[in-house]
């Protein structure tokens, strides 16, 4: 009798353990809306004070970025991981004209389009800095590159 209380005991905790744990995997919509949320609250400040945008300027430019950025991931999840067809770098260059197009009939100055988009190719160097710092590409834990020797 001990023993069964004991397993029935058992067995609703770990019922009990594993729902409050949640409900699984969000959707893409939820893992996008997330991202986007993200984004506006790290991107919006920064626009309003560099680029000198109104909030509702530095809203609209932040939601075309995001589309943009999915766009981009889609076309380059698409293909090979280190190289691009020449369709995939056609569809690229389509999507800068079209985020450009996007971006001037907020519309824009060139002076803040100017600032918005030396914002982005700011970030956008950074972020490949990153991925060559310590444990970067290289991985984690890889010796430096040997000096040539002379």
């Amino acid at each position: 009798m001990k023993k069964i209380f004991i397993i029935t005991a058992l067995a609703l905790c770990s019922f009990t353990a594993v729902n409050a744990q949640g409900g699984g995997n969000p959707t893409d919509a939820e893992r996008a809306a997330f991202f986007k949320a993200r984004l506006k609250e790290r991107q919006k400040p920064d626009l309003i004070e560099r680029a000198k945008l109104t909030d509702a300027e530095a809203e609209k430019v932040v939601e075309i970025q995001f589309e943009y950025q999915e766009a981009v991931r889609n076309v380059r999840s698409a293909g090979k991981r280190d190289s691009l067809t020449e369709e995939q770098t056609k569809k690229l260059k389509e999507l800068d004209a079209d985020r450009d197009k996007r971006l001037k009939e907020i519309p824009l100055t060139d002076d803040k389009l100017k600032a918005v988009t030396e914002y982005y190719e700011e970030m956008r160097k950074r972020i490949g800095e990153r991925g060559r710092g310590p444990g970067g590409r290289r991985g984690a834990g890889a010796p430096p590159a040997a000096a040539p020797q002379q």
